[in-house]
Parts: structure tokens; sequence; C-alpha cells
């Protein structure tokens, strides 16, 4: 997030990306040898868990980019207040509201795998309307406002379902471990997203519409590669939560 006052050459950064992988290297170190450790690598050996943390990592990505950069772009762009802005993205999360128990009723019924890859599906298609058809001059009703329903729609399927996704299979007496590690897998997510976004239109200084296409399109390609790698990897039987 400093990037843009330091620069990425700047020695703070570039000691954060030399000591990152040195600290998940100690950590998985600890976590085989420790009795009772923070992280269990024995979840991984299910293909199922593996699979879903790895699709909650990349898909939080997204939705946190999402969520972070929409104000961001309304306040920059087109000006808006910082309540006009707020007010500008609840669309989505009314929809994910209004279709929740739809989305648990699919769930129920064993079609995870279908439900999150039309979830991740419908959100990479609204970012990447988004991303083509927003311009300088406020164009909410055309387009932003259509396409923040299909995204709401994207989030009512997927989000809830990729962690009923990851924890089908898992031993009881790890539920605890499971769903702590897709959590921290979600936060990590989140992290990244939102530093994506400040790496991409942080540095413009005065940005434009120009300066924020490349990161709605960034969002919505980590959405399809959510969708290619969960499709292609997920079991396809049926499972239920």
């Amino acid at each position: 997030l400093q990037t843009t006052r330091w620069g990425w050459l700047d020695w703070r950064v570039l000691m954060c990306f030399a000591v990152a992988p040195v600290l998940l290297w100690v950590l998985v170190q600890r976590s085989r040898h420790h009795p009772e450790p923070l992280l269990d690598l024995s979840l991984f050996e299910d293909t199922r868990f593996t699979v879903a943390s790895g699709a909650i990592l990349t898909f939080n990505m997204g939705v946190s980019a999402a969520w972070f950069a929409a104000p961001v772009y309304f306040q920059t762009v087109w000006d808006w207040s910082v309540l006009r802005a707020g007010l500008g993205v609840i669309p989505s999360p009314i929809v994910v509201l209004l279709l929740s128990r739809i989305a648990g009723n699919i769930a129920d019924r064993g079609h995870l795998r279908a439900g999150i890859i039309i979830g991740m599906t419908a959100a990479a298609s609204a970012l990447l309307a988004m991303g083509l058809l927003l311009n300088a001059e406020p164009n909410y009703w055309t387009a932003y406002f259509p396409f923040a329903l299909l995204y709401g729609v994207g989030l009512a399927f997927a989000w809830a379902m990729l962690t009923g996704a990851a924890l089908v299979g898992i031993d009881e007496r790890l539920y605890g471990a499971a769903n702590g590690a897709s959590l921290t897998a979600r936060t990590v997510g989140s992290a990244l997203g939102i530093a994506v976004v400040i790496a991409i239109a942080g540095g413009a200084g005065d940005v434009t519409n120009d300066d924020w296409q490349p990161v709605w399109l960034a969002i919505a390609g980590v959405f399809g590669l959510a969708a290619l790698g969960f499709g292609l990897r997920y079991p396809r039987a049926r499972a239920r939560i």
C-alpha cells in the first residue's frame, strides 16, 4: 500500500517481498511438527478443501477489490459525496439478501459446484461490463446499476457456498481448524484485493476514468480465474454440506 509513496524498488518494499516467503516457510515447517499446529496441513490432503480454499482466497480478492474500488471511483471520477458513493453500492448487498435463501436451498440439494461456478461467472461478467461501459460522465443507471445487480447475484451464489464447499467431507473433529483456515484464506484474499486496486490506480495522481478501467478489468480477470480453477479442479460429484 505504500508503493505509491516509496516506489516498488524501495528497500522497505523489497524487504517485505523477501520476508513474506520466509515467514510462510516457517509457518509450514512449524505446522508439520507441532502436536497442535496453527494450520493443520492434513486438511490439504482433501481435494475439495484445497480447491475451495484456493477459490475462497482468489474470489475474495476480487470481492474486496470491487467493494473498495466502487465508492472510491464514484468520489474521484464522478466527484460524488461520501454519502452518495455509499448509497451507490447498496444494490449488490440487497440482491445478496434477497437471494440468500434460494442459494442456500440450491446448496442443500447438492449443487454446490454448479452454484459457485454460476456465481463466479456472473461476478466476472458484471465487472467486465463495468470496465467496458463506465466513463468519465456519470452513467450510473446504464453502466453500473444493472451490473451491480448481476454482481449481487454472483455474490449470493458463490460467496456463502464456497465455505460450505470447503467443509464437505471434513471430519467433524476438524471443522474448527478447517473453518479457521478458510477464513484466513478469505482475509488474505481481501488484503491482496485492496492492494491490487491501489497498485493499479493509486499511483496515478489525479485519477481519471482511463486509470480505473484496468482496475475493473483486473477484478473481472480475478473472478474469471477463480471460476476456471474451481470448475476444473473441484470434484463433479454432488456434495451436500
